[in-house]
């Protein structure tokens, strides 16, 4: 039977590992109401874990570490929506939600899709001018809002002990800066390399670059008929049969968004298909997703808690999987993703120079990163920052994803 420890043990290192929360929360730092948690925590993994079928995806003492992770995570997510739910003026980190207050308040996300929609569907370049320019008293207003919330997101994180926004992201995403530098350093010379492919898969229209005109290359290449979710999954368990030895545990279901999540009281996994998607985009989520789950496969069965992993190398596993499979798929399916894979790239650097230097003409910005990573530079001003809801709600959401990516395309290269 797998050695179990007590409760001061996995405080310490969880005091370890997570060193970054605990300076950043106040409530971590009391050590009584920790152990309680990581006390109340084994206590219910070791009941659960005596009642769950066989094959079990790991042994118990990583099945508790994994309950304890996920229980102090949710705590702390529960304190700071607390804190966002009745937040206190005077106090300086409350400037933030103060700023995200102000910008909901200006616009709501449904109108934002709303407008995006009612540009969308304009023929031509100059109707859709037309439209964004009827909008440009509601546009001028969030782009003032969307500054001050930039600003005020760097100031929550100072607070909070890190030097700015982005640290704070690179810390919570487990991103080495060793690997963010890599980023930065070659993001153009895999963008060069991505771009000399795509005239192979796909012309971009003539407006590209100076109008709302996005291609979406995997819309526009041809798939192979593989049937959801039996044919794919059929091709990934020869390459990754740890999905074979679990298949009875994953669970596969429609909803508003395309994720994956291990579900510790059943040690299974539930993986989502976005419903609204295309069948192009289905199938290469789904691939994505199975990635995630084979990747939660060898962390458990390895004896680590996914958790324990970190965002940025569980997307690069994931990613490196999903890569694999779409070049067995096809020549033209692999760089299709790839030139899907340059509108992150475009987000990202978007997002990093913002959070670099707000005070700038935002709309040109993203002009320039969109002109930048297309490799067209014809375009002099692109409002649709405005209307993406990741870059309001959770900015640099991303930056672990395109890491992950950079680094498997340019490794190839090389």
């Amino acid at each position: 039977m797998a050695k179990t420890h007590s409760a001061t043990f996995y405080q310490k290192i969880f005091k370890q590992k997570y060193k970054y929360l605990i300076e950043s929360d106040s409530w971590l730092k009391k050590p009584n109401k920790l152990k309680k948690i990581i006390e109340e925590a084994t206590k219910k993994a070791t009941l659960n874990y005596n009642k769950l079928e066989n094959p079990k995806t790991s042994d118990l003492s990583t099945y508790i570490h994994h309950w304890i992770i996920e229980s102090i995570f949710r705590k702390l997510s529960e304190s700071k929506i607390q804190k966002v739910t009745v937040p206190k003026s005077q106090k300086d980190e409350d400037l933030f939600v103060r700023a995200l207050g102000n910008y909901l308040s200006i616009t709501s996300l449904i109108e934002n899709k709303k407008l995006l929609q009612e540009i969308a569907i304009k023929k031509t370049h100059e109707e859709q001018e037309k439209a964004w320019e009827q909008a440009k008293p509601f546009k001028e207003g969030l782009e003032k809002a969307f500054i001050e919330l930039a600003k005020q997101r760097d100031c929550f994180a100072f607070k909070k002990g890190c030097s700015n926004y982005l640290e704070m992201v690179l810390d919570m995403n487990r991103i080495s800066r060793k690997s963010f530098t890599n980023f930065t350093e070659n993001v153009d010379t895999v963008i060069s390399l991505i771009n000399k492919q795509l005239p192979k898969i796909h012309r971009l229209p003539e407006g590209f670059c100076a109008s709302f005109d996005i291609p979406c290359f995997i819309c526009e290449t041809k798939f192979p008929e593989l049937k959801i979710p039996e044919q794919i999954f059929n091709l990934m368990e020869k390459n990754y049969p740890i999905l074979k030895t679990y298949k009875n545990k994953i669970s596969i279901k429609y909803g508003k968004e395309t994720k994956s999540v291990y579900l510790k009281e059943n040690d299974d996994f539930e993986i989502t298909i976005n419903k609204e998607g295309k069948k192009n985009h289905q199938t290469i989520g789904l691939i994505h997703e199975f990635g995630h789950v084979a990747t939660m496969l060898y962390d458990l069965n390895g004896g680590k808690s996914p958790l324990e992993i970190g965002k940025y190398k569980e997307e690069k596993s994931a990613a490196k999987i999903e890569l694999e499979t779409l070049s067995t798929i096809s020549p033209d399916v692999y760089k299709a993703r790839s030139g899907n894979i340059l509108f992150i790239f475009q987000r990202v650097l978007f997002e990093l120079a913002v959070y670099d230097n707000p005070k700038q003409s935002l709309s040109q910005l993203y002009a320039n990163m969109l002109s930048r990573c297309f490799l067209k530079p014809n375009q002099k001003e692109n409002h649709a920052y405005l209307l993406d809801d990741a870059l309001i709600l959770k900015p640099l959401s991303s930056l672990a994803l395109a890491i992950a990516y950079l680094e498997l395309i340019h490794s190839q290269k090389n």
